[in-house]
């Protein structure tokens, strides 16, 4: 299945490569605040932010461990970017990001890591893109992202 998976992410160019939104209430408390009616994105809050940009220096960090630089780390109100080298294929960045998001434990909760357009985000959604048994919303995914499809890569929490 994870093959299939990689080579479905690799098609449609969206890959929710882990999602903690069914793990809980977030520990930083989440905003209420919108990013825009067109954004699945919530606006982070300061301890949000920082909790966010821990895991993903960590995660950073054990992506470029395995061979797979990644861009500096860059923070919006609304989310977390890293951007990825045209050098590499979509598979061999869902491969590593599967497994780096895993050996963390998943990303935090109630957020999405996802990866698409040459860029990896982190981010807090306003509807989590998987229900509790990791299968893809698509109404959701589609505000995500103008692909329809998408490929679940890790596990959701």
């Amino acid at each position: 299945m994870r093959r299939a998976t990689v080579a479905a992410a690799a098609t449609f160019g969206l890959a929710l490569l882990a999602g903690g939104c069914d793990r809980g209430p977030a520990s930083t408390g989440t905003s209420d605040t919108s990013a825009g009616s067109g954004s699945n994105e919530r606006r982070l809050t300061r301890a949000q932010s920082i909790e966010l940009v821990d895991w993903a220096t960590t995660f950073r960090r054990c992506m470029a461990s395995e061979g797979t630089r990644l861009g500096a780390l860059t923070k919006t109100e609304t989310h977390l970017s890293m951007s990825v080298p045209a050098s590499l294929t979509s598979a061999e960045v869902v491969s590593t990001a599967g497994k780096c998001g895993e050996e963390q434990g998943g990303p935090p909760q109630r957020s999405s890591l996802v990866y698409r357009k040459r860029q990896i985000l982190l981010y807090l959604p306003k509807q989590c893109l998987l229900d509790k048994n990791g299968r893809l919303h698509v109404r959701s995914a589609s505000r995500a992202s103008s692909a329809i499809s998408a490929a679940v890569v890790s596990r959701t929490g």
